[in-house]
């Protein structure tokens, strides 16, 4: 299977085979690790060469590398924020947590292209870092696009990254100490 086939591939019959479209395996991943896991499935398909073949091709576009750190850093701040959910709940959290990435994903552009949103809900994936890290990623390693052809998607996600990181910690410190308080993290049995 070649590259462009695994990112550009419709939805599959079974989630769980890797490597075969990158929503797909993102929605897989996002069930066990919350939003900030997303960014770890181009790390897997790279990991995974057996499934392309030419796994080299993954390290020939910069672009894509530089997309994938440059929107880690929104994903994490994300990921942080949605900790703050089982923090709180443990019963009712990771499933809280589950449900806001599997709204990002929806807003992102990772099930259907953005252009097919309702009206209503289609300006909500330009307050998606998703949206930018896959339009970017997805140019990079489809199209060969180069670092400056995704430059202003790229500082959207490095802008959205220093101003996520930072609120993600601080909304967590706000809920541990919450926690805290109140007994939350007092575990039995």
């Amino acid at each position: 299977m070649v590259l462009d086939d695994v990112v550009a591939q419709p939805l599959v019959a079974d989630p769980g085979e890797i490597a075969r479209w990158d929503g797909e395996l993102v929605a897989a991943f996002t069930r066990d690790a919350g939003p900030g896991g997303k960014m770890v499935v181009v790390v897997q398909l790279i990991a995974r060469g057996d499934n392309i073949e030419k796994p080299g091709e993954l390290f020939a576009q910069p672009g894509a590398a530089v997309v994938l750190v440059a929107s880690s850093l929104s994903f994490l701040g994300m990921g942080l924020m949605a900790a703050v959910f089982p923090l709180l709940s443990p019963e009712k959290g990771a499933r809280a947590a589950d449900i806001m990435g599997t709204l990002l994903l929806l807003i992102s552009g990772v099930y259907y292209d953005v252009s097919v949103l309702p009206d209503w809900l289609r300006p909500l994936s330009t307050l998606s870092p998703g949206t930018y890290a896959l339009r970017s990623i997805r140019a990079a390693l489809l199209d060969g696009a180069s670092i400056s052809q995704v430059s202003g998607d790229l500082w959207i996600l490095i802008i959205t990254g220093f101003i996520m990181v930072p609120l993600g910690l601080w909304i967590f410190h706000i809920a541990e100490v919450y926690a805290k308080k109140t007994g939350l993290l007092k575990r039995s049995g």
